[in-house]
């Protein structure tokens, strides 16, 4: 729990709890670093399967482009990871490229403040 205080009270870190039918069902949190914004999210295992990630992921870009505009955001996505990768494109994140990021063969794909 100590994590998790620390990130809502941090500002160099977005931290949303998003709600589906009135129940906390996910979060999405964007790291705002110095040369680039960072996101990555958690839906919870109950709502999993509902489609939820685009529309969470949605709704937190565009909360953090009010907050922040001119900027991109940022995601890292294991190349395996065919449902998450699903989920960033139907959000409208743009396939930048393919690379060995943090350690792991993933996908680098960004969404650009002047997408919406």
């Amino acid at each position: 729990m100590t994590w998790f205080r620390k990130k809502i009270k941090d500002n160099s870190c977005c931290f949303l709890i998003l709600k589906y039918q009135n129940q906390k069902a996910g979060t999405v949190r964007i790291e705002i670093k110095e040369n680039e914004n960072i996101v990555g999210i958690t839906v919870a295992p109950e709502f999993r399967g509902k489609k939820l990630a685009p529309l969470f992921l949605q709704k937190a870009s565009d909360y953090f482009f009010k907050k922040h505009p001119g900027t991109n955001i940022t995601a890292y996505i294991k190349i395996e990871n065919t449902p998450s990768i699903k989920s960033f494109e139907k959000a409208g994140y743009i396939f930048k490229e393919e690379g060995n990021f943090f350690g792991s063969k993933s996908l680098k794909l960004i969404k650009t403040n002047e997408q919406l």
